[in-house]
């Protein structure tokens, strides 16, 4: 096997000794071994499994034939019991009719009994007053002899009566104790389905029971879920009002920067328009003096030179408001950081007679709109410029 096997050929020709072939040998047989044992194990695993599936196929075909069996034991056991109970019920009825018929019969023949009784009585007394005086032995002899004969039948008579009245009261307690019983039985019957209602009664009032405490376990369930989903909405609802009050606030404090800005916009506009008045006069005054100063400054060529390097920027006046803002700014940073975030329109301030009307009117409306809704819904969110009047352009570039 070591030699036609290719395994073993590699030891061989590498240089290994006849010692580790055997032990390659040794160890292949061992693992050809128990890969043999694994495949029976397998095999055996697989028949004890099928024999399980049919050991456990048929004691399901045997418990379901038993139950059939049971239920048709019970089938037959409450049928066979309404038949005694309908069986004793007629038996009773029966063994009563006969009952009263065997009183009445002995009622009858007790009546019939005393009828011949007193019968005999008077057919003595006859013979006694009809005795003839002739012959009076041989009367008495035939009255003897028809009396030990009247006497005979009585007794005759009596004891049939005696013997069928004792065999009458015989079938009756025979009849009286199977009908006890009976009756023994019947009750032991009925105080077994009792016990059977009552603990079928008890079942169901624990079922009843455990079903009104899983009612209740549900319904308590429940309301814990409301209650907290109702606490989740509380809570959102308390932080939606603390974001509203927040953005309220900020709301304020906007409007009330937004009127510190309207009023320094304000005294800007009056400043810058006295400027403008001042500048006004200034250029009259430059007008109606511009000969005598143009001949001076033809006159004077230093004055020229400076003039002339002048930038033309330098030339064209600014505007006395944009120059205050533009001084402002450079003493507030945060001012000057705003002014440069917005876009180059917002940058380049008009001048005051162009600001003046539009912006002064729209920052009233829209502070006056802003309060006004404010009283109203009490909700900041719901701000919104409306379609008559437009937002000052600070607000615009702010938001």
């Amino acid at each position: 096997m070591a030699d036609g096997d290719g395994g073993a050929s590699p030891a061989r020709e590498g240089g290994g000794s006849g010692a580790w072939v055997r032990v390659y040998d040794r160890m292949r047989a061992i693992l050809v071994k128990t890969h043999r044992d694994v495949e029976r194990l397998l095999a055996g695993r697989t028949r004890l499994e099928e024999l399980l599936q049919i050991q456990h196929d048929f004691w399901l075909r045997h418990h379901a034939v038993l139950s059939d069996g049971l239920d048709e034991t019970r089938r037959v056991d409450d049928c066979v019991q309404r038949g005694d109970a309908a069986m004793l019920h007629q038996l009773q009825d029966e063994k009563d009719l006969e009952l009263r018929r065997h009183r009445d019969y002995i009622a009858a023949l007790t009546e019939e009994n005393n009828q011949l009784k007193i019968k005999l009585k008077e057919a003595e007394s006859c013979a006694e007053l009809s005795e003839p005086s002739t012959d009076p032995e041989r009367s008495g002899r035939d009255l003897k002899s028809e009396l030990r004969k009247l006497k005979k039948a009585y007794k005759t008579l009596s004891s049939q009566k005696e013997t069928e009245v004792s065999a009458l009261l015989a079938e009756k307690d025979f009849v009286w104790n199977q009908f006890k019983m009976m009756e023994k039985d019947y009750k032991a019957l009925v105080k077994k389905m009792d016990k059977e209602a009552a603990q079928a009664t008890e079942a169901a009032e624990k079922l009843q029971q455990k079903l009104e405490e899983l009612q209740l376990q549900v319904v308590a369930q429940k309301k814990d879920d409301d209650i907290g989903r109702l606490q989740a909405e509380a809570n959102d609802a308390k932080m939606k009002m603390l974001a509203l009050e927040d953005k309220l606030h900020k709301m304020h404090s906007l409007v009330s920067e937004k009127d510190d800005e309207i009023q320094k916009l304000k005294s800007g506009h009056l400043q810058a328009s006295q400027k403008q008045k001042d500048i006004n006069g200034t250029r009259r005054k430059c007008r109606s003096e511009g000969p005598s100063v143009r001949g001076k400054s033809k006159g004077n060529p230093r004055r020229q030179i400076v003039e002339e390097d002048q930038p033309e920027t330098s030339q064209k006046r600014q505007c006395p408001s944009s120059l205050s803002v533009r001084g402002k700014s450079k003493g507030n940073p945060q001012r000057q950081i705003v002014e440069e975030d917005q876009p180059e329109t917002s940058q380049k301030r008009q001048c005051p007679s162009s600001l003046s009307s539009n912006t002064i009117g729209a920052c009233r409306e829209w502070r006056s709109a802003a309060a006004h809704c404010i009283r109203r819904t009490g909700n900041p969110c719901r701000l919104r410029p409306s379609s008559t009047y437009s937002s000052p352009p600070i607000l615009r570039s702010q938001s």
